[in-house]
């Protein structure tokens, strides 16, 4: 009998245990179409015995396929009751349905439209200090993030937000460098064997499982000066968020940046998505009016070495950009080139003022206004190279500054977008690439870099290559076809365009005039056509409020080949006419001719290995 009520005590002391962790709970979020779904789970941790933790996990799925396993959630900040991590009690849920439109001035469109679910799940740990997981779930993909109620200020020390990704998936991305401008060479490999093994990957990175029947890009969105940016470290197979400052300081009630998965069936939703400006707040103005998305030459890709012989004129060049060819900027007009670590912070003059000064603040609003009074309305800022708290509160106060006086920015030695032009509408262009500038001095972007770049880097907000650039500095390194380096005038989107070659290589390629003449910076529509990253890519862009489509493509195959491209994205049942401009026989031969198509129409193109072609459909009743 002794032993019999030993047992049963030992029983009751079991089932004690487990019931004071219970009940384990499980939310599902699914997108407005059903499609897609997020699962989060609020569960005993099954490897930590002996001692039993309740941890939160989730996963996200399209249709019946897992895209991301369990992966672990939740925050960690100073103190002893900073355990935001484990072993939390659940308070209550709230679930939204967020359904708005907005307008933006660029873009790879004009009209977003944000429709999702948002779940809101509230806990607090044993200390009483609480944590808010904030989930959305969108018709092409899924993001969450944190919101710490309460005052005074705290520290956040690090993220256990992960993606855990199928195995055996093949990855795109980047290396962190040591720069910290986001400016590596994409790579591609399968993960946990040959991908990034030794090197943390920058956001995004882009991955499919081997059967391709899903592709998922992951990302950051809403980054302020109240946090810093992060990266991912592959930590047991899975992929952990890591923050660039080894902590960030902020007042309650705090809101992180969001995690975000970008998720489809083809690459269609990846290359299309707006999900990323949609987590960023409104604009913080109403009258976007003087926000003019436009083209501009930029002599100093052409200056100095290796051409030190050549004399480069700006009028001139500003010239040919204005009255010649009609673009909207040159580059000794109306622009400003601040230097972040040598004209601003860095420099000793400035430095020195600032202590006289006593205010960041009160010298950039000085600065700045001198500008505005002398015509300036794009200011380039460079060589921020960092991720850290610190530069993204220079961020915020520089684009609020530039907002007062009416100045667009374009950031160079700049972090990822993500993408904070919604709520900073005057933040329309951003490097964060390895881009032609790099032909200067080494032998440049590999074909396979700029290949991946549209459905990776440009996805996630403006990038500026500086294309377009032919001859000249390239001379002898640029790998790809006269056509390839026309179509990237459209396939890459920055809210101002940057077009690098001197006025007589334009004029040795009058195919180059045509299309750059009528190529707009900013786009009412983008719609994929086809394409497999780091080896083909084929876009069609609306030109803002007009009936008249760009389309482009370029190649990085083994073999010339023929390409059939459809049509399909046209409106109705109207007739087009094609100007296209495709390769010749060599790289350096542009063949323009002019085809009826249709919205049912296929053609097929012929394309060089490393070739591509561009083209412009008009209405036949406006050509």
């Amino acid at each position: 009998m002794k032993i019999l009520n030993i047992i049963l005590l030992s029983i009751i002391v079991i089932v004690f245990e487990e019931c004071s962790l219970k009940p384990e709970k499980k939310w599902i979020i699914k997108s407005p179409n059903g499609n897609i779904s997020a699962s989060i789970s609020f569960e005993i941790a099954r490897e930590s015995s002996p001692e039993k933790v309740m941890i939160l996990n989730y996963r996200a799925a399209i249709g019946n396929n897992n895209v991301i396993d369990d992966s672990p959630l939740g925050v960690r900040m100073n103190g002893e009751d900073g355990n935001l991590i484990e072993n939390l009690i659940f308070i209550k849920e709230k679930t939204t349905v967020i359904n708005e439109s907005y307008i933006l001035p660029s873009g790879k469109k004009r009209v977003y439209e944000n429709k999702c679910n948002e779940l809101v799940l509230t806990f607090k740990n044993s200390s009483g200090q609480k944590m808010e997981v904030v989930f959305r779930a969108y018709n092409d993909g899924i993001a969450y993030r944190y919101r710490i109620p309460g005052k005074g200020t705290r520290i956040i020390t690090g993220e256990a937000s992960s993606f855990n990704i199928p195995d055996n998936s093949r990855a795109w991305g980047q290396p962190v460098n040591e720069g910290n401008c986001h400016e590596s060479q994409y790579e591609s490999g399968i993960v946990g064997k040959d991908f990034l093994t030794d090197k943390h990957p920058w956001f995004p990175v882009l991955f499919t499982p081997p059967a391709n029947d899903f592709w998922v890009l992951l990302t950051e969105a809403a980054v302020y000066g109240e946090y810093c940016g992060s990266h991912f470290e592959f930590i047991n197979g899975i992929y952990k968020v890591v923050l660039h400052d080894s902590s960030v300081t902020s007042s309650l009630p705090w809101v992180t940046p969001w995690r975000v998965a970008v998720i489809g069936k083809t690459l269609a939703p990846i290359i299309e998505t707006n999900l990323i400006e949609n987590l960023n707040p409104p604009s913080v103005i109403q009258d976007m009016s003087w926000i003019k998305p436009g083209r501009t030459s930029w002599t100093w890709w052409y200056a100095g070495e290796p051409n030190p012989s050549e004399v480069v004129d700006k009028n001139e060049w500003d010239k040919f950009a204005i009255e010649e060819m009609g673009w909207e900027y040159g580059c000794g007009r109306k622009q400003m080139w601040y230097d972040w670590a040598g004209n601003w912070i860095n420099s000793y003059s400035y430095r020195k003022r600032f202590l006289e000064s006593g205010s960041l603040e009160k010298l950039l609003d000085q600065d700045l206004k001198k500008d505005s009074e002398e015509g300036i309305v794009i200011l380039k800022c460079d060589f921020i190279d960092s991720d850290s708290q610190e530069r993204m509160k220079d961020y915020d106060l520089i684009a609020q500054t530039c907002l007062k006086y009416k100045i667009m920015l374009n950031w160079h030695g700049a972090r990822l977008p993500g993408v904070e032009r919604r709520r900073l509408p005057n933040m329309v262009g951003c490097e964060a690439v390895w881009g032609a500038e790099y032909y200067k001095w080494s032998h440049g972007p590999e074909i396979f870099h700029r290949l991946t770049l549209p459905f990776t880097r440009n996805v996630v907000g403006p990038m500026d290559f500086t294309c377009v650039t032919f001859g000249g500095v390239a001379e002898g390194k640029r790998k790809n076809s006269d056509a390839a380096e026309l179509a990237i005038a459209m396939l890459y989107e920055n809210g101002i365009q940057y077009w690098g070659a001197p006025p007589k290589e334009y004029r040795k390629r009058p195919a180059a005039m045509s299309f750059l003449k009528k190529c707009p910076a900013a786009w009412e529509t983008t719609r994929f056509v086809d394409g497999y990253p780091g080896e083909y890519v084929c876009l069609a862009r609306q030109m803002l409020k007009e009936n008249i489509w760009f389309i482009g493509a370029m190649a990085n195959l083994k073999k010339d080949d023929v390409k059939t491209v459809s049509f399909s994205f046209l409106p109705g049942s109207r007739k087009y006419e094609l100007e296209l401009h495709s390769d010749g026989k060599t790289c350096a031969d542009i063949v323009t001719r002019k085809i009826p198509v249709t919205s049912e129409s296929s053609i097929s193109i012929n394309i060089l290995s490393n070739g591509g072609f561009c083209g412009i459909l008009k209405p036949v009743d406006q050509v």
